[in-house]
């Protein structure tokens, strides 16, 4: 722990340190092996695809050649805990913006010897723990709204329920969008809204991202006609935010009740004249 280390890094700064503690929670010592790598954005979903050291020259946002850990190999005995300082080094070849990389820990057996049970099957357990830098001195910050959709809709109103919102950062550090979605009716109230990136999920720089947001429902939409689907957008760090284009909807699947409601009135009606006009004959 932590699994996601935040390191700030002044231009003027040598170095800066950070701190990882690792646990030994079982009824057996344990070795951990040290090694570090980059990773980055696997693809627009938010995925994590982790580089190695050998991507570093062609990886502008790499990180791990600057890591130096205390340590590459720790012996935990039972029920023990050990915290390990990492130190980065702020040199030149370290450009300003946000650097990524990882800490991985792989369990060996004590002593080094691997235990082989199964000749066909090799299984290692590795865990990570990601680290997160912004060197200052020339941070873009840059965020846009590139696209964004309805994803699915109610079969009984045909309002929109899940919403999908792709994302560009093109600046040099990661973000987090934050951000609303409401849903009105004719009579301009709020009939539902939704929460953009409610997991705080950050985006690498220079990369798309798309978000799905989910609507709630705070009334029950009842009145056909055209709702008014809109979104404000931000970062954590920026103070305005940014409207998306509005987007209007036809509410067919209220539409549909209140025709078949209306139809069956009239139907009614005239079922009803008709038994009176037969009476009266």
């Amino acid at each position: 722990s932590p699994l996601f280390t935040d390191v700030a890094l002044r231009a003027s700064e040598q170095s800066q340190e950070f701190f990882l503690t690792v646990a030994n929670t079982t009824a057996e010592p344990v070795v951990l092996r040290l090694s570090l790598v980059d990773f980055g954005s696997l693809n627009e979903s938010g995925g994590i695809a982790f580089l190695g050291k050998d991507a570093s020259g062609t990886n502008r946002y790499a990180l791990a050649s600057w890591i130096t850990p205390e340590k590459d190999v720790v012996t935990l005995l039972p029920d023990t805990e050990e915290k390990l300082k990492f130190t980065i080094e702020n040199r030149e070849s370290l450009s300003p913006g946000g650097h990524y990389g990882a800490v991985l820990f792989a369990i060996e057996p004590e002593g080094g010897d691997a235990v082989i049970r199964d000749p066909a099957v090799s299984v290692n357990s590795t865990f990570s723990s990601l680290v997160f830098a912004k060197k200052e001195g020339g941070i873009l910050r840059e965020l846009t709204l590139k696209e964004w959709s309805v994803e699915s809709a109610s079969l009984l109103s045909g309002l929109p329920n899940k919403t999908a919102l792709r994302f560009q950062n093109s600046g040099n550090v990661d973000l987090t969008p934050r951000g609303r979605i409401v849903l009105t009716d004719p009579f301009d109230r709020l009939v539902a809204q939704g929460i953009i990136n409610e997991d705080s999920s950050r985006m690498f720089p220079e990369s798309f991202r798309i978000y799905h947001s989910k609507l709630s429902p705070l009334i029950p939409g009842l009145i056909p006609g055209f709702y008014t689907l809109s979104a404000e957008y931000r970062f954590d760090g920026q103070e305005a935010s940014q409207s998306a284009p509005e987007m209007r909807i036809f509410a067919w699947g209220i539409a549909l009740w209140w025709g078949a409601g209306i139809g069956a009135i009239v139907l009614g009606i005239r079922a009803l004249r008709r038994k009176t006009i037969e009476r009266i004959l």
